[in-house]
């Protein structure tokens, strides 16, 4: 009877959640993330969400240009042994001419759709937003396979602007679904994370175990 209470005990402290705090002097609603106050600006959501996105586990990467962001690619791409990663069409479209440049450096950019695709340690999206309140990361399904070389590859490279960083959950429900409905869209708060019945946690069981989030920033 001792281990079952100790069980349950487990449990419900593990379901409690507490919305993280705002930043100073801004309010939030019950919702979660619905800003009553108004918005902080661009610096303020990058540097909240930098801080709460490293808090999750993630990896957080300063860049100025598209040159440093594949020369970074291509230091993580070499610890997996092979010179290749699955680039998301999304990816491709937002940023003109990356897969040249992944070329360039000896990366063979394969599609998520690639009979190859099981086998490559690395997978390159972009993302249509990064939320700050939670330090979430929004990529959607507007391509075939851009979920897949999110969540397939035991690494997950993201790229951002500092321009996709927004506040609150309704700012980047905008952003994944203002301009038509997409396939869907994912939520990434970190590595995945998997807990079994006595809430010992494993990290990138069904799922990436590391990410990284690559902010693209001239300024």
């Amino acid at each position: 009877m001792a281990d079952r209470r100790d069980i349950l005990d487990r449990l419900r402290r593990s379901a409690s959640f507490s919305p993280p705090e705002p930043p100073d002097g801004l309010a939030t609603d019950k919702a979660g993330g619905r800003e009553t106050a108004d918005r902080p600006g661009p610096a303020e959501c990058l540097a909240e969400f930098g801080r709460r996105w490293q808090a999750n586990g993630g990896a957080l990467h300063r860049v100025r240009s598209m040159d440093e962001a594949v020369s970074l690619l291509a230091g993580l791409i070499s610890e997996t042994g092979r010179q290749a990663l699955l680039l998301a069409a999304d990816a491709e479209a937002a940023w003109p001419g990356l897969a040249e440049s992944l070329r360039a450096r000896g990366i063979e950019p394969l599609s998520p759709a690639d009979e190859q695709a099981a086998d490559i340690a690395t997978g390159l999206t972009s993302a249509c937003a990064a939320v700050a309140y939670s330090g979430s990361l929004v990529v959607a399904g507007r391509e075939s396979g851009t979920l897949r070389a999110s969540l397939l590859p035991p690494v997950h490279v993201c790229l951002i602007r500092p321009d996709m960083v927004v506040y609150g959950l309704d700012e980047a429900m905008n952003r994944a679904y203002g301009n038509g409905m997409q396939r869907c869209a994912v939520f990434i708060t970190g590595p995945s994370r998997t807990a079994d019945i006595e809430l010992h946690t494993v990290i990138g069981v069904h799922g990436p175990g590391a990410v990284h989030a690559v902010v693209i920033d001239p300024d």
